[in-house]
């Protein structure tokens, strides 16, 4: 289950901080689940493709929280492409 699912965020409604408390959150994010089931060695440099929307419809930023970089450093992803909050393709190497 994620905060759609759910129809609200525990975080946002006890305005918590973008990046903090993620101990509140519901659900598993996007990029937690593909390299959980992911082949970690089909992930080896590879690029990862992130995108979203908030509870309201809206673009939610792709940029990948502290836990989740972490995570796509250590699966050995070289490679992060995500849409910002404004829908605007953003790319990083690692």
């Amino acid at each position: 289950m994620n905060c759609i699912d759910a129809g609200k965020c525990v975080r946002e409604e006890l305005n918590v901080p973008k990046g903090q408390r993620y101990e509140l959150c519901a659900g598993v994010h996007a990029e937690q689940n593909a390299i959980i089931n992911g082949n970690p060695e089909k992930m080896k440099n590879a690029t990862i493709y992130i995108a979203g929307t908030n509870v309201d419809g809206s673009y939610a930023s792709g940029e990948p929280c502290l836990i989740c970089r972490r995570m796509i450093i250590n699966a050995m992803i070289k490679r992060i492409v995500y849409l910002d909050g404004e829908g605007s393709i953003r790319e990083e190497c690692l």
